[in-house]
């Protein structure tokens, strides 16, 4: 059985291994459209969105700072307000925010000294005590998978499928429309 970190520590802002780009995209464009103060009971209604499913992607939008929740009402932040512009908008955004989320920050670090594979990521996090599954390989996957469905398309790092390596993407790239999130 799969447990997605805390997102609690003090140290650490860890993303939800099971939330992908797509689906906070898509829960901050419907919230847009919904208005203000609307309830997460209602957000799942209008959207069709499973009870279950709806928490980790409020928190993985909430903790990139494009929802906020007072009081059990929630909204679009001004970030959440800019998030709904282009494409661009949203890569700059996401690009900003990532960067200080686990796994994306150590996958930075590792690929800003030439590049990283996910087992390298997995492995520094895993001895800091962060990790999305018990088995080494699972987790590894779990932590491919975060990198290639929000780092690449924030801009933030590439990837070559042949050898499994993560690079520093390069400006052209995240300007070409190939970091585009949504």
């Amino acid at each position: 059985m799969s447990k997605t970190p805390s997102t609690d520590t003090a140290k650490h802002l860890i993303m939800p291994g099971d939330v992908r780009a797509i689906q906070v995209v898509s829960l901050v464009e419907e919230l847009g459209a919904l208005g203000r103060g609307i309830s997460f009971t209602t957000l799942a209604e209008k959207t069709g969105v499973e009870i279950d499913v709806l928490p980790p992607i409020l928190k993985a939008a909430e903790m990139l700072g494009l929802v906020g929740n007072e009081g059990g009402d929630l909204s679009l932040t001004e970030e959440g307000l800019q998030f709904q512009g282009s494409p661009m908008d949203k890569v700059s955004i996401l690009k900003d925010k990532l960067a200080s989320i686990e796994p994306f920050h150590t996958a930075v670090d590792l690929a800003s000294k030439g590049s990283t594979t996910a087992r390298e990521v997995a492995e520094t996090l895993g001895e800091q005590g962060i990790q999305w599954h018990f088995n080494p390989d699972r987790n590894e996957l779990a932590v491919r998978n975060l990198l290639i469905h929000w780092v690449i398309r924030a801009g933030l790092l590439s990837y070559d499928g042949k050898d499994g390596k993560f690079q520093i993407a390069s400006s052209e790239m995240s300007q070409s429309g190939e970091g585009n999130p949504g």
